[in-house]
């Protein structure tokens, strides 16, 4: 048996089998390497039709185990880090809810944002203006400490005319404890998440963690 027919004979075979033409020249160098080992002196000569038999098995098995290796490593499976996820959202939400229907006496009183600001000197980080946040006609009355998954924060405490309050909350980004807070700087939306008929906005901006508490729509 010749090396041309055998050689049309592997190609009408694979190309049966959709091979691509990647898989096809891969083929094509198997085919080329057994001619070169064939010119060596060998011991004992290996028939043609064997040596394209294995050959054919090994490249189908590659073929084979590689793609459901490569299915396996590109599809993890991901829904207990979602469960996690969304568990430290609803977490959140009712944490702060619950201090924010507290009321507990403020500690600074003011409307200017920069008094208030400057009142918090024990945190890692100065409170910051949220180009999403917005109040909805309510007047800044003050701020007081509190924490959010037991990382310090401040609680900065909004009013509007009817006396209903709104409630900012910012805190240091700590990797280990807000990986999964969405990024509003990198495009992400915020978590939108209600506790005791509140609704909970959590995001993160300018590097710190925040969640406002107000009011359903």
């Amino acid at each position: 048996m010749s090396d041309q027919p055998l050689k049309h004979a592997l190609k009408a075979h694979y190309q049966s089998v959709e091979l691509s033409e990647a898989q096809l020249n891969q083929l094509d160098r198997l085919q080329a390497q057994y001619k070169v080992d064939e010119a060596k002196p060998q011991p004992r000569k290996t028939p043609p039709y064997a040596i394209a038999a294995t050959l054919l098995l090994a490249l189908t098995a590659g073929i084979i185990f590689g793609t459901q290796f490569s299915s396996t490593q590109v599809l993890p499976d991901t829904s207990v880090a979602a469960q996690e996820a969304q568990h430290q959202f609803q977490r959140i939400a009712e944490e702060v809810t619950l201090n924010h229907r507290k009321l507990r006496p403020l500690e600074v009183t003011s409307s200017a944002f920069h008094e208030v600001r400057d009142y918090f000197t024990q945190l890692d980080f100065r409170p910051s203006r949220s180009e999403l946040f917005d109040p909805q006609n309510s007047t800044l009355i003050g701020g007081r400490y509190c924490s959010i998954e037991g990382v310090m924060a401040a609680q900065i405490r909004y009013q509007n005319e009817n006396g209903e309050m709104t409630t900012l909350y910012e805190t240091a980004y700590e990797p280990s404890v807000f990986k999964n807070i969405p990024d509003v700087d990198a495009g992400l939306t915020p978590i939108i998440q209600y506790s005791d008929g509140y609704k909970v906005a959590l995001w993160k901006e300018k590097g710190l963690i925040m969640a406002s508490v107000s009011a359903p729509d």
